[in-house]
This record gives C-alpha cells, sequence and structure tokens, in this order.
C-alpha cells in the first residue's frame, strides 16, 4: 500500500501543495493533509491509531525525494531558498501545517469501522478548529461575505494571469483601505518598506521591519508632543 502511495500520489499531493502556496502570497495558514488508506486489510493492532500509521507511512517514504526525479526538483527549489531537505516528510512540512495518516477497514469490521470513521470525524474538526483559530490571531479569519469576495477576486485574478500569485492582504486592503492617521500612516510606510527591502530576510521578518521603525515612530510621537505642548515627562 505505502508504494503504491509514493508511485501514485505522493508527486500530487505535493504538486497540488505547490501550486497553493506558490500562487499566493500573506496566505495565513497552511492547509493540513489528513491521508485515509481506505480498505485496510491484516495489519497489526496497533497500525489503527493515527499516530502509528503517520509514522509508518513517513518512514515508507522518507527516502522518495531520491528516487522520484519530481521530487528532487522541488528540494533543489528549497534549497535555492535556503532550507535543507532531508526526508520526505520535510518536504511536505513545506506545503502542509501537518500530515496525518488514518486507516479505515474493509467491509466487513463493522466495529473497528465505526470506530476509525469517529477518529476520521475528530481528527478533521481538529484540524479545522487549528486553522480558524491561527487564522483569528493573525486577523486573517474570513466571514461568509468576506470570503465570497476573496473567491471572487482571485476567479477575476488566475482569469487574467495565471503565473502572478494572489495577494490575499492586497485584497483586503483593497476592500479595507488603511485610514489615513498616523497609525495607519506607519502602517503604510511598514508594508512598503516590506515591498522595496533590498533585503530578502527583512522582507519576511514583520518583528524586524518594526524595529526598524521604533526609533522613527518614537521621535515623531516626542515631536508631537512638544508641538502639542503636552505636559508630562
Amino acid at each position: 500500500m505505502f508504494r503504491s502511495f509514493e508511485s501514485a500520489v505522493l508527486d500530487k499531493l505535493v504538486r497540488w501543495a505547490s501550486a497553493s502556496v506558490d500562487k499566493s502570497l500573506n496566505q495565513p495558514v497552511l492547509p493540513h493533509a489528513v491521508i485515509v488508506l481506505n480498505a485496510t486489510e491484516d495489519v497489526d493492532e496497533e497500525e489503527w491509531d493515527v499516530g502509528t500509521a503517520t509514522s509508518m507511512l513517513m518512514t515508507a517514504i522518507q527516502g522518495a525525494i531520491k528516487r522520484d526525479p519530481a521530487l528532487k526538483e522541488y528540494v533543489r527549489t528549497w534549497r535555492q531558498r535556503g532550507i535543507v531537505i532531508k526526508t520526505t516528510e520535510d518536504l511536505l512540512r513545506q506545503y502542509y501545517a501537518s500530515v496525518t495518516v488514518i486507516r479505515i477497514p474493509r467491509r466487513g469490521s463493522y466495529m473497528l469501522m465505526d470506530q476509525q470513521a469517529t477518529k476520521l470525524f475528530d481528527l478533521i474538526k481538529g484540524r479545522c478548529s487549528e486553522s480558524h483559530l491561527i487564522k483569528k490571531r493573525v486577523r486573517m479569519l474570513a466571514n461568509a461575505d468576506m470570503l465570497q469576495v476573496y473567491l471572487h477576486a482571485s476567479f477575476d485574478h488566475f482569469t487574467r494571469d495565471l503565473e502572478l500569485p494572489f495577494d490575499f492582504v492586497k485584497e483586503a486592503l483593497r476592500h479595507s483601505p488603511v485610514p489615513r492617521s498616523f497609525e495607519g500612516n506607519i502602517l503604510n510606510l511598514a508594508v512598503s518598506m516590506k515591498n522595496h527591502s533590498e533585503s530578502e530576510v527583512l522582507r519576511n521578518d514583520a518583528k524586524g521591519i518594526f524595529l526598524r521603525l521604533a526609533p522613527m515612530v518614537a521621535s515623531c510621537i516626542m515631536f508631537d508632543t512638544v508641538r502639542q505642548r503636552i505636559l508630562g515627562r
């Protein structure tokens, strides 16, 4: 089963995820992958455990990046970005927030099938909750109306250009522009630094950008305090 997964599924799993990651900017969270090995039979009892099944699959395919020419190309691409990929699991981690494997038995094992189906339901529910919390934490959780806006905007974007990545933040700012206040101007300056910095490290480091801005922001606040004659130290 693991061999057939490597030959028939693994390349598609990476290719689909690569297209998603490479064709979007400011994506708030990576997707979760849940791999269901259906019609399983004649396996040891512990292999019905999600953790054991996941570990066994990752071990079986860990050398696939050295056997498959297509996967070798993805490894080379990540190496150029400064990330060393040693195993297939390392490669999958660049595209998925988590990769989990669960077995579903062949027809006839109804009690076991019910147990595994319950595990699958709980797993999907848990992964959805994790994504929801992360999106909420980074303030990128879309409601039903905004999700529809993103879908329409992404379709319009890719009908015009299949190569240029879709930028979630740019689309959000188009519908909710930053206010022309002090806070808004600081944010605009930070975004401008991100877009025009010659340092790739700084472009991907929000904390670093605001640390660079801190002395200037403090100076502006002090200047405004003196100009407005605000009392206190």
